[in-house]
C-alpha cells in the first residue's frame, strides 16, 4: 500500500474519532435543553471556525470548487436531517448499525458505476466489519420501523456522499470545498428548523455547555469534515466505508470515559472485528506481496 494511502487512512480513522466523540457530546448539550437547534447552531459556527482559512485560500475559490461543495453540502443535509428524525423513532444501537450499511452500499455503487467487480479483499471486509457491527448492535433484538426506514435512506444518501467526494476530491482545494459543506449545512438546518417551528426551550447556559459546543464544532465538525474531505480521495471509497465504521467504536471509548457508561462484551468483541476488518486485509496483502518479490 502507497504511503499517500496509509497516511489518508490513518487521517480518515482520526476524522472518525471525532465523530465518535459527537455523540457523548450531544448526549451532553441535551442536558441543557439545546434540543432542536443544536445542529444548526453546531453547523453555524463551524462555518464560522472556517471562515478564516477560507479566506486565506479564497486564490482557490473556483467555480468548480464552490459548486462541488455545494454539492456536498446539498447531499450531506438530507442525510443528516433524516439521522436527526429518524433518532426519534429508533435507537441508537440500531441506527448505528443501519447507517453503517454504507459498507455495502459504497462497494456495489461504485462497481456499477465504473463496471468493476468488487475485490475478493474488500468481500472478506464487508463481512467481517458487518458481523461486528451486528454484534455491537444486538442485532437479534433489531425490530425494523420507520426510524430505521429514514436511517435507511440516511445510508444510502452517504454512500452517495462517499463516492462524490472520492470522485472530486483530488481536484479542488478542501479547505474551499470544506467551508461551502458547512455554509449549506448551516444555513440548511437553520431553514429546516425555521419552517418546522420546534418548540422553544429554555437552554440553560454554562460554561460547560460553551465548551461542549465549541467542541463539536471544532472538532467533530469542521476538523473531521476537512480531514474527509481532504484525505478521502487518496484512498478508495471501499476502504474509507470501512473505516468509518469505526465511529460506534470511537463513541464507546468517550462515552465510557466521559459518561462512565458500560462498556459490554458484544463492543469488545464487535470493535474487535471491524478494526480486523480494516487491517487483516492490508497485512495479508503486504505479506503476499513481500513473499511474490522474494526469489526463489
Amino acid at each position: 500500500m502507497p504511503r499517500t494511502q496509509i497516511r489518508a487512512e490513518m487521517m480518515l480513522a482520526l476524522a472518525t474519532l471525532g465523530w465518535g466523540m459527537n455523540y457523548p457530546l450531544m448526549k451532553m448539550a441535551l442536558q441543557h435543553e439545546l434540543g432542536i437547534w443544536t445542529l444548526a447552531v453546531r453547523f453555524s459556527l463551524s462555518f464560522l471556525i472556517m471562515l478564516p482559512l477560507f479566506w486565506m485560500q479564497r486564490q482557490h475559490l473556483s467555480w468548480g470548487s464552490a459548486k462541488i461543495g455545494i454539492v456536498l453540502g446539498l447531499i450531506l443535509l438530507p442525510s443528516v436531517e433524516l439521522m436527526n428524525l429518524g433518532l426519534h423513532y429508533t435507537s441508537s444501537a440500531n441506527a448505528g448499525f443501519i447507517f453503517a450499511l454504507c459498507i455495502i452500499w459504497v462497494p456495489i455503487l461504485n462497481a456499477y458505476l465504473n463496471k468493476t467487480r468488487i475485490s475478493p479483499q474488500i468481500k472478506f471486509s464487508m463481512t467481517l466489519g458487518l458481523i461486528g457491527l451486528a454484534i455491537i448492535a444486538n442485532l437479534h433484538q433489531l425490530k425494523f420501523n420507520y426510524g430505521d426506514f429514514l436511517i435507511l435512506l440516511c445510508s444510502f444518501l452517504y454512500a452517495a456522499y462517499i463516492l462524490v467526494l472520492d470522485r472530486y476530491g483530488k481536484s479542488y482545494s478542501g479547505i474551499v470545498m470544506t467551508a461551502m459543506q458547512l455554509l449549506v449545512l448551516g444555513v440548511g438546518c437553520t431553514v429546516v428548523y425555521a419552517i418546522a417551528k420546534p418548540p422553544v426551550h429554555v437552554i440553560n447556559w454554562s460554561w460547560q455547555l460553551v465548551a461542549i459546543i465549541l467542541a463539536s464544532a471544532l472538532v467533530s465538525s469542521t476538523f473531521a469534515t476537512w480531514i474527509q474531505t481532504r484525505y478521502q480521495a487518496d484512498t478508495t471509497p471501499d476502504r474509507a466505508a470501512l473505516i468509518f465504521n469505526l465511529e460506534p467504536v470511537f463513541a464507546t471509548i468517550f462515552a465510557t470515559w466521559w459518561l462512565h457508561e458500560a462498556v459490554g462484551l458484544n463492543i469488545i468483541v464487535g470493535g474487535s472485528l471491524i478494526l480486523a476488518a480494516i487491517i487483516v486485509p492490508t497485512v495479508a496483502k503486504r505479506l503476499f506481496d513481500n513473499k511474490a518479490r522474494t526469489p526463489t
